[in-house]
């Protein structure tokens, strides 16, 4: 390390108002180029402070506050949502998640693709689908083709219950 560059940080507080040693002291008797650079340091933070005490001292701008306020609540105007819409898309998603678990669940099932209700017919109920189209025809209209009694029950005359 050069002789000028062991005394960089001592040159920094000399030039901010501190003291200088001996050593650093008969550096800057010796050596130009250090004595320059502390008198542009110091002539850097005599315009910093200048500066600040130029801002400092300034004279406020009158209600600038009162216009700051205004604008920033110009601002929040526009980009707050009303309680209402908030509330309806809170409303709107917990309805979905309500669907959403009951369609999983199994609770929005159809009837239709539930477990039939009627017992399915015995063996002794059957009816041949041979002994029902050797009948013979008779119109297709007739209410008695369309009921699914056995003809005994219907009082039909094929089937036995002949009044006549």
């Amino acid at each position: 390390m050069s002789a000028c560059g062991r005394f960089e940080d001592a040159l920094d507080d000399l030039a901010a108002g501190g003291a200088a040693d001996q050593a650093l002291d008969a550096h800057l008797h010796a050596c130009d180029a250090c004595t320059q650079a502390l008198a542009r340091k110091r002539e850097l933070l005599a315009r910093i402070d200048r500066v600040a005490r130029d801002r400092a001292t300034a004279p406020a701008v009158p209600d600038v506050s009162g216009r700051v306020m205004a604008r920033v609540r110009a601002n929040d105007a526009g980009v707050r949502w009303p309680w209402r819409a908030a509330a309806a898309l809170g409303a709107a998603a917990a309805a979905a998640t309500v669907l959403l678990i009951a369609s999983y669940s199994g609770f929005l099932r159809h009837p239709e693709s539930a477990a039939p209700t009627q017992r399915p017919p015995s063996v002794l109920e059957w009816r041949s689908p041979t002994a029902e189209l050797a009948k013979p025809t008779e119109s297709i209209l007739d209410v008695r083709l369309l009921d699914s009694r056995p003809a005994s029950e219907r009082g039909d005359i094929r089937g036995g219950n002949h009044a006549g």
